[in-house]
């Protein structure tokens, strides 16, 4: 799975149409991203982490789908959930750093995190 986030660039450089079709399997990965994480046993800790990085790195709108993924996986795996809040919420908190240009994309991550899952 993360391979095929690596790839990200490459694909939607190279297709047509605004790259509609790729961003549709990109969607469709981040739906499965919880469960895949779940099933691999990935601490949440760990799987919070590596989300913030992918907001981070959101250049082609690969992840756009990824914290409505989340959210929908409050259910049935809280602590993902909880553990991204947490860590967005402390990230939010810290002073300005060289990252200081990423808290808008953190912010609104953790509005749209709340917003979903209190649905």
């Amino acid at each position: 799975m993360r391979q095929l986030f690596t790839l990200a660039g490459t694909i939607f450089e190279r297709t047509t149409e605004e790259g509609w079709e790729a961003s549709c399997v990109f969607d469709e990965a981040c739906s499965h991203l919880v469960s895949v994480s779940v099933d691999a046993d990935v601490e949440p800790v760990d799987f919070a982490t590596k989300v913030v990085a992918a907001i981070i790195s959101n250049h082609y709108g690969e992840y756009r789908a990824l914290i409505r993924a989340i959210a929908s996986a409050q259910p049935w795996a809280p602590a993902y959930v909880s553990d991204l809040k947490v860590l967005l919420q402390r990230l939010l908190e810290e002073p300005p750093g060289p990252n200081s240009e990423h808290s808008r994309d953190l912010q609104r991550a953790l509005q749209e995190l709340d917003s979903l899952s209190a649905t």
